[in-house]
């Protein structure tokens, strides 16, 4: 009776929400193939989504409507269907480098950005979902490419400066934003939502999180950052900024003090621009062997102090390792810092369940 009530209850907000890592495998399916998405013949290679036109050693994702065992082999490789969150036996490791090698094989199907974002608002809807904050890098990290070979300057506000006064750097600005505002009209526009009978997705209020990638190179992170607060003080749509990618990358963990301090100067340009910041995505354990426990308070900490100022923290799983605990905690609490408890992400990418989450 108790889970019978509580699925009929509303989800409300949904304040940690990745719009490309949302679909599930038979939405990706379905948007793949009315994009004329394939896939290779051959299921031996890596199951990455090609945009048509297809060759000879691809086939059309179309065929998973009609083959079972086709459409089964695409679930497993794009979904967790094989690492069952309660099964110790699984390594988590390899769970987790599943999980995030997915992003790279299913873009191509999602590249029509205001269909992607109307299949997740139904899906929202059906959860009873109210508000969705959904994190998302649209239209992808390749439009500031040009930049990416800019001299690398430790004086990030100089550096801000030189892009701020390219007008090219400013029209796409202009243009992200603008993308951002038809996505969600186009969204609208498919679910009916101005016609006698909208759909329920049409319920769900949508706002964008913009994101960096924490595993590239600084100065490709800096550009996504500078450019998130950028479409964030633009946009009224963008209502933050957040890093994603895995925490424990080799070039994430070497880099992770400057990113902090990255988004910690930046945002006195921007005071209007809240950071919602993934930290702490590990176990305890793993944030001690890695060096990693000083991630949750340079996350939240001072921006003149080198930290981030983030408002809020999305998994701290690494919290009760994390340096200075007591004095974190309750720094936490008087200024409202929330944390975002993922827990169906934490259990089957971290193995942290039950009495240990």
């Amino acid at each position: 009776a108790l889970g019978a009530f509580l699925a009929e209850m509303p989800l409300g907000g949904d304040l940690h929400h990745h719009l490309g890592g949302a679909p599930t495998p038979a939405t990706m399916i379905r948007l793949g193939a009315e994009g004329g998405v394939c896939l290779p013949v051959d299921p031996a290679e890596s199951w990455i989504a090609r945009p048509p036109p297809g060759d000879e050693d691809v086939r059309p994702i179309t065929d998973a409507g009609e083959e079972a065992g086709f459409r089964r082999e695409i679930e497993r490789r794009w979904s967790m269907l094989d690492y069952a969150a309660n099964d110790p036996a699984i390594d988590r490791t390899e769970a987790n480098a599943h999980f995030f090698s997915i992003f790279g094989k299913t873009g191509a199907t999602k590249r029509d950005f205001g269909r992607l974002l109307a299949a997740v608002r139904t899906a929202a809807a059906g959860q009873g979902t109210l508000y969705l904050e959904t994190s998302t890098g649209y239209p992808g990290s390749g439009v500031l490419e040009r930049w990416a070979d800019m001299t690398w300057n430790d004086d990030l506000a100089l550096m801000r400066r030189e892009l701020l006064a390219d007008p090219e750097w400013l029209a796409v600005r202009d243009s992200i934003v603008e993308g951002l505002a038809v996505g969600k009209w186009r969204s609208e526009d498919l679910l009916g939502c101005s016609g006698a009978a909208p759909a329920p997705g049409c319920d769900v209020e949508v706002r964008f999180q913009r994101i960096g990638i924490r595993t590239r190179q600084p100065i490709q992170v800096f550009l996504e950052v500078v450019m998130g607060f950028e479409v964030a003080q633009a946009s009224p749509l963008v209502v933050g900024l957040n890093l994603v990618a895995p925490e424990t990358d080799a070039v994430a963990l070497r880099d992770y003090a400057l990113h902090m301090r990255m988004f910690g100067e930046m945002s006195a340009f921007y005071p209007g621009v809240p950071v919602a910041l993934h930290a702490g995505e590990m176990p305890d354990a793993q944030a001690v062997e890695l060096d990693a426990q000083d991630h949750l308070p340079l996350a939240i900490g001072d921006p003149q102090a080198g930290g981030a100022g983030a408002r809020r923290v999305g998994h701290g799983v690494a919290l009760d390792a994390a340096i200075g605990r007591a004095a974190l905690l309750e720094q936490m609490k008087r200024e409202g810092i929330a944390v975002e408890l993922n827990l169906r992400s934490n259990a089957l990418l971290l193995g942290v369940t039950g009495a240990s989450h």
